[in-house]
């Protein structure tokens, strides 16, 4: 096997090789290189955005490319529902805060969006406002200030896929996001 010079060491990052190859590899495993070795190692470009990642959840909302095919996603953003997808809230934000910055429209329930491993915090939630009207008042603004930095957190509607039930079974309310663990 190859010797990396900055350390030394020789190399021992696993190679696989297609079947066409795998007699070649079992007879010479000295020739085989992998692609570190072969290239060197190449910083990227750009850091990738691993919290947009996830609060991507696979769509970009409201009319994005979804992020397997490029193609870009149609949603109907007019669908009215009762439930509210609220994105972009700090990490500070609490129950108190999010039903005081919806004002006199009334909020029955509050969902924490959580990574399913570490249970931390996406900077997300559902809300399920006792109403339709409380719901189209909230929805209508499109955005809502929570602290007074620039920075809004977007509202919109989130009506129910089919045989969603909600709030899921596994839901408990709390005044403050999840940490995680």
């Amino acid at each position: 096997s190859k010797v990396i010079p900055a350390s030394g060491l020789p190399c021992a990052v696993p190679v696989i090789v297609c079947n066409e190859c795998q007699q070649r590899a079992t007879d010479e495993p000295d020739k085989l290189i992998c692609p570190l070795c072969e290239k060197g190692y190449q910083t990227p470009d750009t850091a990738p955005d691993l919290v947009g990642q996830k609060r991507k959840l696979g769509v970009i909302a409201n009319g994005g490319r979804d992020l397997v095919t490029g193609k870009k996603v149609l949603r109907d953003a007019k669908q009215v529902s009762q439930r509210l997808f609220v994105g972009k809230l700090p990490l500070t934000v609490t129950a108190s805060k999010l039903r005081k910055t919806f004002g006199d429209a009334k909020i029955d329930k509050i969902h924490w969006i959580v990574d399913h491993n570490t249970k931390a915090f996406y900077g997300s939630a559902f809300c399920q406002m006792s109403s339709i009207e409380d719901a189209k008042k909230v929805g209508a603004l499109g955005a809502i200030e929570l602290k007074k930095k620039k920075r809004k957190a977007y509202v919109s509607f989130a009506p129910l896929r089919e045989n969603e039930i909600w709030p899921p079974l596994s839901h408990k309310e709390m005044e403050y996001p999840p940490l995680g663990y």
